[in-house]
């Protein structure tokens, strides 16, 4: 799945990482990229 955007992190990385995001089990380097990319992403 992708936007069809160019992102730093692309969305099939960032949806392999929603559930320990959700869960706030993700280490801040992702949470950092998730957060930004879902900042940028449609």
């Amino acid at each position: 799945m992708s936007c069809g955007n160019p992102h730093a992190t692309p969305c099939t990385e960032v949806l392999s990482l929603t559930y320990l995001y959700v869960d706030g089990e993700i280490d801040e380097v992702h949470y950092l990229e998730v957060t930004t990319h879902l900042a940028e992403c449609p």
